[in-house]
């Protein structure tokens, strides 16, 4: 019940979950529980909370660093960290929020570069 009032207070623009286990409970398992548990007040409250979970398109999915492989095999990592970097956008966020170091380098550098790019003339 704690972190349902914690997510309803009104001073909370958004939650960041690095841990997958976390989000699908909140999303698919949290109202379930409360329910088995004949506390159906709160399982309301936490589908209303589960409904507003925004979850990036495969946001499970290998951003292409894996380690050394980008290093060993930047034809194959490429196009990986395109969609990934293509799916961080379409969800329109200012900022984006990693546990991982490898992702932090690979999708972070990758925004960085995009960006770079992006301001460079055209010709040059």
């Amino acid at each position: 019940m704690d972190n349902i009032r914690a997510f309803e207070d009104p001073s909370v623009n958004w939650v960041v979950s690095a841990c997958p286990t976390c989000t699908v409970a909140l999303r698919h398992e949290f109202a379930a529980t409360l329910r088995s548990e004949g506390q159906e007040d709160w399982a309301v409250r936490a589908d209303a909370l589960a409904a507003k979970v925004r979850e990036m398109k495969d946001s499970d999915t290998c951003c292409g660093m894996r380690g050394s492989y980008s290093l060993k095999f930047p034809e194959i990592s490429a196009p990986i960290l395109k969609r990934k970097l293509e799916n961080v956008r379409a969800t329109g966020v200012g900022t984006v929020a990693m546990d991982c170091p490898g992702c932090m380098l690979q999708i972070g550098g990758g925004l960085d570069l995009a960006e770079w790019v992006k301001g460079v003339p055209q010709g040059s």
